[in-house]
């Protein structure tokens, strides 16, 4: 078990009896990160659940029974550390079958649409689950492992645009290997199917898009609008979530609580794009603005806004929103497809909906 750092204040289960062995500090080495690797090389050797360091010495965490239980500190003698035995209340059976549930996300029927961060936290002797995922999600997996599962919902989440993998966001970076758009966000249609909207000068009918790093596949360009006239398409064949990135070009997540069109003249509208990254501060100025472009006519309709940072190429197809008066969310409001100087433009919301016949996604 490799070195663990505490994440969760929760209670934890750790029986009392302790053992401390004789010896110096436990970062009297020179080299503390060497000591410390040498003990979690040690802790594997002889079937240790963890260990950690809690600033006077090393504390090696036992199982309650099976291999690893018998371990004594002379199994753990490093020069330079002090050592100190705890036992856990649980054992490796308890602990594999908890990470193995968890990751295989089976056990609710929403379960896969979240992300999860999960290891065994030494200190806490718990098996410490951060996700994205309601409590009422999460549940049947912590009836199911009771008293192993240090559950905490949190932020989570990749931290790269370019290499998102399945379930899908908004705000990443796709490609059909030629040409590179933004995702815009999951929209659902009459059947309940999920699709990623993107801007409809991106990809062709039918053409293949993945991820620029990694490749992960995005499915394929299912419905395309006629352009001029709109431009919007649909990817499908792969799994998407109401999860969109935002912060910098690499980016970590907020998730989509409802869609309506935006209002004129408010200044608080967000673009999240896989060049520029998220860009807040825009004021709507129409919503009646064209886009117009050479060998082919105008895209009516349009929402134009300015005062955050231009667009750049590359951007096309990402979100435009406004953040949940509650902080804990947004709200589509557009999708990005070009711009003109520092005035930039987005399809409605209303657009989006009645061209596909679709309705957002919000879980």
């Amino acid at each position: 078990m490799s070195r663990a750092r505490r994440i969760f204040a929760s209670a934890v289960l750790v029986a009392s009896t302790v053992v401390v062995s004789t010896g110096v500090p436990a970062h009297a080495s020179s080299d503390p990160d060497a000591v410390h690797a040498a003990i979690s090389a040690l802790v594997e050797d002889h079937a240790a659940l963890g260990v950690y360091a809690d600033g006077v010495a090393f504390v090696v965490v036992l199982p309650a029974s099976g291999p690893g239980s018998d371990a004594t500190t002379a199994d753990f003698q490093v020069p330079g550390a002090r050592i100190r035995l705890t036992r856990s209340a649980l054992t490796h059976d308890q602990v594999d079958a908890a990470l193995a549930d968890l990751r295989r996300r089976a056990w609710h029927a929403e379960a896969a649409d979240y992300s999860y961060g999960l290891y065994f936290d030494a200190e806490t002797a718990t098996v410490a689950v951060g996700t994205d995922a309601p409590p009422e999600v999460v549940a049947p997996v912590l009836r199911a492992h009771p008293g192993v599962i240090a559950y905490r919902q949190v932020d989570t989440g990749r931290d790269s645009r370019q290499n998102d993998a399945p379930p899908h966001w908004g705000g990443a970076a796709i490609t059909d290997g030629v040409n590179a758009c933004s995702s815009g966000f999951t929209v659902l249609n009459a059947a309940n199917v999920r699709f990623m909207v993107t801007a409809g000068h991106c990809f062709a009918l039918g053409k293949a898009v993945t991820s620029p790093v990694n490749a992960h596949s995005w499915g394929t360009v299912k419905f395309r609008e006629p352009q001029p006239t709109f431009d919007l398409e649909l990817l499908g064949g792969s799994t998407y979530t109401n999860n969109v990135y935002k912060g910098d070009t690499v980016g970590t997540q907020t998730r989509v609580k409802g869609a309506a069109d935006p209002g004129l003249n408010f200044t608080g509208y967000c673009r999240s794009g896989m060049v520029t990254g998220e860009r807040c501060g825009n004021k709507v100025t129409s919503l009646t603005a064209s886009l117009c472009v050479p060998a082919n006519s105008c895209t009516n309709g349009l929402i134009a806004y300015s005062g955050g940072t231009t667009s750049i190429k590359g951007d096309s197809g990402a979100p435009f929103y406004a953040y949940h008066p509650d902080g804990t969310g947004i709200l589509i409001r557009g999708l990005h497809i070009g711009h003109s100087g520092t005035t930039m433009f987005a399809h409605k919301w209303s657009t989006v909906a009645g061209r596909f016949g679709a309705t957002i996604a919000v879980s």
